[in-house]
């Protein structure tokens, strides 16, 4: 099954589609939108998705699919945020676009996770490029 990222997509629509990964079957979607250049160039390229079972799973610059007002959006994993709550099942989860590489993007919840890319990441130097603007 394949989707545009960058689309509106209805709480029903998502858990479906989160069902579908859960199945074990492939889910692909095009990527929309410059916020993750030079990764992706945005002009709808197909990344494949794996389903995460667990935040343990998630780690610093993978990038991830998650649902947020209505719109898939993709963005990489910065880090969990427990600044509100103590409580390890209360915490939010701060992502990150590289397009401004300064920016932050409004925090999420587990639940909000469609799955992380499969294949393509980060390179070493794009890494280092995000840490040093941080």
């Amino acid at each position: 099954m394949e989707r545009n990222s960058t689309q509106e997509l209805d709480q029903e629509a998502f858990l479906f589609h989160k069902e579908i990964l859960k199945r074990g079957m492939k889910l692909q979607f095009k990527i929309w939108g410059k916020s993750m250049q030079p990764l992706f160039k945005g002009d709808g390229e197909v990344v494949e998705l794996e389903l995460v079972k667990n935040i343990q799973e998630i780690k610093r610059f993978d990038i991830i699919i998650f649902w947020q007002g209505n719109n898939l959006l993709i963005h990489y994993f910065w880090k969990l945020n427990k600044h509100f709550n103590n409580s390890l099942k209360d915490f939010c989860i701060v992502t990150r676009p590289l397009n401004p590489i300064e920016r932050f993007d409004h925090p999420i919840r587990f639940e909000q996770i469609l799955g992380r890319v499969k294949k393509e990441k980060m390179s070493l130097l794009l890494k280092l490029k995000v840490l040093l603007n941080s």
